[in-house]
C-alpha cells in the first residue's frame, strides 16, 4: 500500500472531501483506484479510465465513529470483503 500525498491526486471531479488517500496493491475492479480517508468515512473509489475528463465513482464508502471501526472498515474494503 502506497501512502499518497493529495496534490498527487490525478484530479478531484467525483471525490468527496478528504483528508488522506492510500492506493491498495489490489482491486476486484480496473482501473485507478483509490482508498480515501475523511474525518467520518473511508471510502473506495475508482477512476475507470485515464480519459483526463473521467470523473471518479464511488464503489464502497462506510461510515465511522472511532479509530477501530476505520481500521476494520479499511482493512476490509483493501481485502474485497462487503462490509457490515
Amino acid at each position: 500500500m502506497e501512502v499518497l500525498p493529495i496534490d498527487k491526486v490525478l484530479h478531484n471531479r467525483g471525490l468527496s472531501n478528504f483528508d488522506k488517500v492510500m492506493t491498495p496493491d489490489f482491486a476486484r475492479v480496473s482501473g485507478l483506484h483509490g482508498m480515501f480517508i475523511s474525518g467520518n468515512d473511508v471510502m473506495f473509489y475508482v477512476l475507470p479510465s485515464d480519459n483526463p475528463s473521467a470523473d471518479w465513482e464511488l464503489f464502497k464508502s462506510k461510515h465511522y465513529s472511532n479509530a477501530d471501526e476505520m481500521i476494520e472498515f479499511f482493512t476490509l474494503i483493501t481485502a474485497g470483503f462487503d462490509l457490515p
